[in-house]
């Protein structure tokens, strides 16, 4: 299995709402992790509705490479990460 194939099998562009001109949507993904939580409302809901998928595409590659099928994917796969990423900014003021 070659990556190619598996964006093509697995549907990553599809499934991460990223155009096909990107050729490798999940490394593209992971590149652009935030290292702090996001201010951005937009950013936080874009990580939110694609950080379930990247860990559901994650664990198929795992099973797949490892000559498995998949099982059901856990609900809670990648829970923590997203509720770090979607809590909201804390911001200062001053007077």
């Amino acid at each position: 299995m070659t990556k190619q194939h598996a964006i093509q099998c697995l549907q990553m562009h599809e499934r991460l709402i990223m155009p096909i001109s990107i050729l490798d949507p999940l490394s593209n993904l992971l590149n652009q992790l935030p290292t702090r939580p996001p201010r951005s409302a937009v950013t936080r809901q874009s990580w939110a509705v694609r950080w379930p998928v990247i860990c559901h595409i994650l664990y198929e590659l795992d099973h797949l490479f490892h000559g498995l099928n998949p099982p059901p994917s856990d609900p809670s796969l990648g829970y923590a990460l997203l509720q770090w990423l979607t809590q909201p900014s804390h911001t200062t003021t001053t007077d």
